[in-house]
């Protein structure tokens, strides 16, 4: 073999040595690195003919597994959702514990109206007393306070979650854009024959992003581009972004009408499944819908009958306001308690009947038409969105443990192991001090030729 065969064998030697020393490096440096996966030299030896004349780096690769990818892509929508639910159940039932003004119990609705019932039963002993006139329009005034300041706040939460729609999308825009770019910058190093084993990475790191926030369904074609499509088939990601586009309203109440979540023009938002968004439009248009109206077919409720036994009694009605944002107390009433036209036992036992007897109430939300008292109501509304707030907790912690698992399964399969990464730099070591000598005592040998040529 001539001094340049060798050279040149040592040289390849030389160079893949020091290309797989810095990937190791690079893999030791991005231990740590979210969505990064080990990456390794793939090198063949160089021929001629028969003979072995070197070593040459042909791809540095990743060790992404596209079917555990698919687990987390899969768990990351499922987690998503859970989450999203979960919050918006747990600050529901904050939101109607907080109107209770003792200890903050998500019974105190029911328990304000059982005051209600108590003060309205006293009256019946000394329907006379101005003080206990003044004490059943306090308790009515309570009543109907609390159900005021619950219906703002189910609307203060549906303006909440509209805005969290606004935040998804921009989330989801940034990481469908960054996936168009880096399709591009994968397809044009393929191009050059550069690696795109770091590109990919960060491909399926921005794929997990939009798949937090909506369920998606994606491939990778044969020019190495990702496709992504929502699970109903739109499509998201193909030669270019394709950009969701949405408009959170300034204010929400029972009359808003939200703006539609919008691709390409067309409102997507009865086809999104899956990930924050699907549960936020859930929880906005279903969940604090249905318990909005709950409210508002107790505060209907509690109007008519105690409008209806009040008329009896003086021709007149006590309470103003159709649902639970605008019910009241009259105003004149209010100011003037002892005004309130009771003037016997009988009279203020209509008013106490129309507290404690059974209402016959229509579906509303999550609960069943049937006759109930206006306190058993209350319970029920608040004891549903309690159990709802437990399951959906419940649902999160397990969804949260299954993409952890998911994650570590794919950590463990595709990520850096630092002990087998710093015992191969060793090894590497030596292969490069090893090619180093080759040279060394090439560079030496040609040097003593050189001296013998001259001095002949």
């Amino acid at each position: 073999m001539s001094f340049a065969a060798i050279r040149a064998t040592a040289t390849s030697a030389l160079t893949a040595s020091q290309l797989r020393t810095q990937v190791a490096a690079a893999n030791i440096a991005n231990a740590d690195t979210a969505g990064y996966s080990t990456k390794s030299v793939t090198q063949v030896a160089t021929l001629y003919g028969t003979l072995a004349t070197g070593v040459s780096v042909t791809a540095i690769t990743s060790a992404m597994n596209k079917y555990l990818l698919s687990d987390v892509v899969s768990a990351a929508s499922i987690a998503g959702a859970a989450e999203v639910t979960a919050n918006v159940a747990d600050a529901l039932q904050s939101s109607l514990g907080t109107t209770s003004s003792s200890d903050g119990s998500g019974s105190s609705l029911a328990q304000s109206l059982a005051e209600l019932e108590t003060a309205a039963s006293a009256l019946v002993a000394s329907p006379d007393s101005d003080v206990l006139k003044a004490s059943l329009v306090s308790a009515l005034d309570s009543v109907t306070n609390q159900l005021n300041a619950t219906a703002e706040s189910v609307q203060n939460l549906r303006g909440q979650v509209d805005h969290a729609i606004d935040d998804s999308v921009d989330t989801v825009n940034e990481a469908l854009q960054t996936i168009a770019d880096l399709n591009v910058a994968i397809q044009t190093a393929k191009g050059r024959n550069d690696s795109t084993a770091e590109l990919e990475d960060q491909r399926n790191l921005a794929l997990q992003t939009v798949a937090a926030q909506l369920a998606v369904n994606y491939f990778v074609n044969s020019a190495g581009a990702m496709r992504v499509s929502t699970s109903a088939g739109a499509t998201l990601v193909d030669s270019t972004a394709h950009l969701l586009s949405y408009s959170a309203s300034a204010v929400a109440s029972t009359e808003t009408v939200f703006s539609g979540l919008t691709l390409d023009g067309k409102d997507i938002s009865d086809s999104i499944a899956g990930g924050a968004i699907g549960s936020l439009l859930a929880a906005r248009d279903e969940t604090l819908v249905g318990v909005s109206a709950e409210l508002d077919a107790l505060a209907a409720g509690v109007i008519g009958s105690v409008n209806a036994a009040y008329s009896a009694i003086a021709g007149e009605e006590l309470l103003t306001g159709s649902d639970a944002g605008t019910i009241a107390v009259r105003a004149d009433i209010l100011a003037k308690p002892a005004t309130l036209a009771v003037a016997n036992a009988d009279e203020a036992n209509r008013l106490v009947a129309a507290l404690t007897d059974s209402w016959d109430f229509l579906d509303a939300g999550s609960i069943a038409a049937g006759a109930r008292n206006f306190a058993d109501y209350a319970t029920v509304l608040v004891g549903n969105a309690a159990t709802a707030s437990t399951a959906a907790s419940s649902r999160n912690e397990m969804a949260q443990s299954t993409l952890s698992s998911a994650q570590n399964a794919m950590s463990s399969a595709t990520g850096v192991n630092l002990d087998e990464e710093t015992a191969k730099l060793s090894e590497l070591e030596q292969y490069y001090s090893v090619a180093a000598q080759i040279l060394t005592t090439l560079n030496a040998m040609f040097d003593s030729l050189l001296q013998a040529a001259k001095s002949a």
